[in-house]
């Protein structure tokens, strides 16, 4: 869903109402040795998320309980998307920021 601008303070229930997380960087952008800012706060609010191959992510995941490592190509971030999908039908995640704790991926 698009919209317009979200103020900052307002994201975390965005990020609580959500099922996965899809953080995709190019390779070759010049900032693939640091995380985007929004897979950190997805990952601080227990937001499941599925990042494709950039450096910049290696060492932020745990193979599930956070998140899902994936490949670049298409198919591959299918793939991923569909193993956070079976994932979030037989366990839950980590209690979100400003949420009940009882979400599920």
């Amino acid at each position: 869903i698009l919209q317009e601008r979200v103020p900052y303070q307002d994201l975390p229930a965005y990020y609580v109402s959500a099922d996965i997380g899809l953080s995709y960087s190019p390779f070759d952008n010049p900032q693939k040795y640091q995380p985007p800012t929004k897979l950190i706060e997805w990952m601080m609010a227990g937001l499941l998320t599925v990042v494709n191959d950039f450096p910049g992510a290696k060492g932020f995941l745990q193979p599930v309980p956070n998140g899902i490592h994936t490949g670049n190509s298409i198919a591959e971030i299918a793939n991923g998307i569909e193993q956070a999908q079976r994932f979030g039908a037989t366990a839950g995640v980590s209690p979100a920021i400003g949420g009940g704790g009882s979400r599920r991926a």
